[in-house]
């Protein structure tokens, strides 16, 4: 300010905080132009509808122009302004050292980069730094390095993630002549850098809670797994949030383990980066004779299929892949000579009684060139009513059968355990036990005969029409039950006892004397007087004409197109499946 005007302004001055008068009125505006003279007028005569134009003479003019219009008015006067009293002006002394320091103090002018994580260093460029000054983030001392009066450097400390307030502060013993400088943004990104449960393991497991490390986390941060938020996130720290980890809808499948992405995004919107992760999946193998396989059922109805969507639903929507090679008629095997040496023998649809491939050879089938598979998480299966022979079973005048259930479902069982359990050296097995075909509840009638003597020899079948003869049928059929599971407990036992912990489990579906065919409670598929099957025409009849195609294979046409009879039906499988969920906390804990 020029000294002359300093000295006019020391004798003293005058200020008026009056409200200010309104401004002048605006002019009104100028009028319009006149319009344009009307054309030459033209004349007609004549009698309708013959007329005549007379065309214009010389003596004929267009119209004069219109006048212009007349000058707008003028505006009205403007408000006068508002009064603000004894606070319209305020007057600051301003201290000599104060001015000083304030010219002296740290200014800055950009950082680079303005956008960074926590860890990362930043770079502030601007002017008077001295080696003294620290660099601030929200109010939050950072480690501070001096390059020059123009430029400090400092590394982001653990915080928050968004926007944040950059400001450089000079130290001083008087803290109220501290100098600070103005205030940049720079906006700190999250990082993701970890996921961790509490079953240590390589792949996680989808149901359980996870903990993700990394930084710039804030409350309300959203967790995204393969672009699909996840659910229950709590807000630990800047560098944890714990979520319960889903299983996303969108996962490639992957039964070695589905890969995903997990980002952290800001309620603003910013993202983290992508870190990569493995979900843990489900293998179920299946391997048996037809009650494993389903006869009768529909894929869906199957005690399989109703356990795959248990495991499914129990673990976080966990992925389950299931290997199915279970079938109808199967035999464990034991003693019968390797696939190989069958020249000619042929694979069946499930659906058609055959005893081959065998449970064991089923075992093989499914480790293919491998000696063992790690990846097996559960084995469901069961053996040794097609060793024994079910016309033996159901024969009144049979062999005598406690030694062939013992050759059968002790030893032969035994055998397939060891085997199942080297094979899949992580497996839980499950060993689904038998049921009593015919009970004292079952009604002798003619639906009884017909299919006795379907599936026994005529010679044998009349032996049916004393009571004798089915009190001996039934007796037979209680006998297999309770030797089989007897058998088949004694080498679990055994096996078992040769393993660092239990990984065999038994389940007794425990179908009583009216669960029996043809009982009044029936759980299993019987047969119509005209030797039809119970069971959903939709498998009944593609097994028909599968048992037709392959008819030289099959031991009896008659046989296989009933082959469901005497199975689990629809009720019979779910009852076998509740069996088995009640024991699923013991068979697979971490469920």
């Amino acid at each position: 300010m020029p000294q002359p005007m300093i000295n006019q302004y020391s004798t003293g001055f005058y200020v008026d905080v009056s409200a200010g008068r309104g401004g002048q009125r605006g002019r009104g505006g100028q009028g319009g132009s006149g319009g344009q003279g009307g054309a030459i007028g033209r004349s007609e005569r004549g009698i309708a509808p013959l007329f005549l134009t007379c065309s214009p003479r010389d003596s004929a003019a267009a119209g004069r122009p219109g006048q212009n219009g007349n000058r707008g008015q003028d505006g009205a006067e403007g408000q006068r302004g508002e009064h603000h009293g004894s606070e319209a002006t305020r007057f600051t002394p301003i201290d000599p050292d104060a001015f000083r320091q304030k010219l002296l103090e740290p200014a800055i002018k950009h950082l680079n980069p303005s956008r960074t994580q926590v860890g990362e260093t930043v770079q502030v460029h601007g002017d008077r730094f001295s080696s003294n000054d620290q660099v601030f983030l929200n109010g939050q001392p950072c480690p501070t390095t001096y390059v020059s009066d123009g430029l400090l450097s400092f590394q982001v400390p653990s915080t928050e993630g968004g926007r944040r307030q950059v400001t450089v502060r000079r130290p001083d013993s008087d803290q109220s002549n501290r100098a600070e400088s103005n205030g940049v943004e720079l906006l700190i990104v999250p990082q993701v850098d970890q996921l961790l449960q509490a079953a240590a393991g390589q792949q996680l497991v989808p149901g359980q809670e996870t903990r993700l490390i990394g930084s710039g986390f804030v409350r309300n941060l959203r967790v995204v797994v393969n672009d699909e938020e996840m659910s229950d996130i709590t807000f630990v720290n800047a560098s944890e949030v714990r979520f319960m980890l889903q299983r996303p809808a969108q996962s490639e499948s992957n039964a070695a383990g589905e890969p995903i992405t997990v980002k952290a995004v800001l309620p603003t919107g910013i993202a983290s980066n992508f870190l990569s992760a493995t979900l843990k999946t489900f293998r179920l193998v299946v391997v048996g004779d037809s009650i494993q396989w389903g006869q009768g059922l529909q894929d869906a109805e199957k005690m399989h299929s109703i356990l795959e969507n248990t495991l499914a639903n129990r673990a976080g929507h966990i992925g389950v892949y299931k290997d199915v090679k279970a079938h109808s008629g199967a035999v464990i095997g034991l003693g019968l000579s390797p696939t190989h040496d069958n020249e000619g023998w042929i694979e069946l649809p499930g659906e058609i009684p055959s005893a081959r491939p065998t449970i064991l050879e089923q075992v093989d089938a499914v480790l293919g060139t491998q000696q063992q598979d790690s990846s097996v998480d559960l084995v469901l299966l069961d053996g040794g009513i097609n060793d024994v022979g079910v016309r033996t079973i159901l024969n009144p005048v049979g062999d005598d059968l406690e030694p062939l259930i013992e050759q059968a479902c002790y030893d032969g069982m035994k055998a397939l355990l060891e085997k199942t359990v080297t094979a899949f050296p992580e497996a839980q097995v499950v060993v689904t036990g038998y049921f009593q075909i015919f009970s004292r509840s079952s009604r002798n009638d003619l639906r009884f005969q017909a299919l006795m003597a379907a599936l026994l020899l005529k010679s044998v079948a009349g032996h049916l029409a004393t009571r004798e003869a089915m009190n001996r049928v039934q007796q037979r059929c209680q006998q297999f039950r309770d030797l089989a599971h007897d058998a088949i407990n004694r080498a679990i036992d055994e096996v078992n006892a040769d393993l660092s912990s239990t990984r065999i489990f038994f389940i007794d579906p425990n179908f009583r004397e009216d669960h029996a065919i043809f009982a009044p409670n029936s759980l299993l598929f019987g047969i119509s007087l005209d030797l039809s099957p119970e069971d959903n025409p939709a498998i009944a009849g593609p097994r028909a004409h599968a048992c037709e195609a392959n008819a030289n294979l099959v031991s009896s046409s008659m046989v296989c197109n009933v082959a469901s009879v005497g199975h689990p039906s629809v009720a019979g499988a779910r009852r076998y499946s509740a069996a088995i969920n009640r024991q699923l906390p013991s068979v697979l804990p971490w469920l």
